[in-house]
């Protein structure tokens, strides 16, 4: 499929529906966010409670649902103080959906006007929303999604700011500009999220009326954008970080119980410590066992079987 970005640049996508995000947005013992709320594997809602009222605690998060819908031409929160916000979130506290859910609440109260906000991403051609403000956001993604094109999706695959100014006069992806029109939303801001080389993309701003971003509101998103996707990224390099330290922590327990039923074998029976490892192999492979487990009984019994 192809599809035409601001610049009249033609562009070639491919985007599936909706798909399982392959990257690891998870993790045991994660946070959730003050103004993320899950309802769904894969689609996390996020509602803007004021900052005042946000809780963070050492191990989890108090949410506090009190969703706040700015003024038509008011902010709740100035630019320099959602970037100052944003530049000192802690990555200890949240985990990548918290994170994402942040992002896309401080833009939504930073910028003016009644906005709502989501956040896509993008693996090889799947497509997902991972946080959403409003049920508004997360539809007008999903009809993109299921077009295969449209604002966001230019963003995230080409990594440049998509505007719409006026979707009800907008040419570009008439079948999604329909859709936003009917259901009120007249104009939008997508601006690429680069989060790693095999991950993109976008903050998704939705607005309630036409040419709703004048120059210092572009300029702005796209400076917060950039910054959101630095500790996005960041992030994804923590919890990638965390994850091989948990495996190597579990592959040295592994190794230091096989090299104890080793040692009790070599003992008792005087064998080698080739010897004795193939011993536990071969009990491994004849029980479908993983060796570590077979180790681990064997020291715990001194029973060298695999039930």
């Amino acid at each position: 499929m192809r599809a035409r970005s601001g610049t009249g640049m033609s562009v070639t996508t491919s985007v599936s529906r909706v798909g399982t995000l392959r990257v690891p947005l998870d993790r045991p013992g994660g946070h959730t966010d003050g103004g993320v709320q899950e309802v769904a594997p894969r689609l996390w809602p996020v509602t803007a409670p004021p900052l005042r009222n946000r809780t963070v605690q050492s191990g989890g998060m108090t949410p506090q649902r009190q969703p706040v819908t700015p003024a038509p031409d008011e902010r709740t929160l100035l630019p320099d103080a959602a970037l100052d916000r944003l530049g000192r979130i802690r990555l200890t506290d949240h985990d990548m959906r918290s994170l994402l859910g942040e992002i896309a609440s401080l833009a939504q109260q930073s910028l003016p006007g009644r906005l709502d906000t989501s956040v896509t991403l993008l693996t090889g051609d799947e497509a997902v929303t991972a946080v959403y403000t409003s049920d508004l956001a997360l539809r007008l993604d999903e009809v993109q999604y299921e077009a295969g094109h449209g604002p966001c999706l230019q963003a995230a695959t080409v990594g440049e700011p998509v505007e719409i100014e006026d979707a009800r006069s907008d040419t570009r992806w008439r079948d999604f500009l329909d859709v936003a029109v009917q259901r009120g939303c007249l104009g939008s801001l997508s601006l690429p999220l680069p989060l790693h080389e095999r991950v993109s993309g976008a903050l998704n701003i939705y607005s309630r009326r036409p040419a709703a971003f004048d120059e210092p509101a572009r300029q702005f998103a796209r400076r917060f954008a950039s910054y959101g996707a630095v500790v996005a990224g960041n992030m994804l390099v923590y919890e990638s970080a965390l994850d091989r330290a948990k495996n190597l922590e579990a592959a040295m327990a592994s190794r230091a119980v096989i090299d104890q039923a080793k040692g009790i074998l070599m003992e008792r029976f005087k064998f080698t410590a080739d010897q004795a490892f193939q011993a536990l192999t071969r009990v491994s492979m004849e029980t479908n066992t993983k060796v570590r487990d077979i180790a681990e009984r064997f020291v715990d019994t001194g029973k060298l079987s695999g039930t």
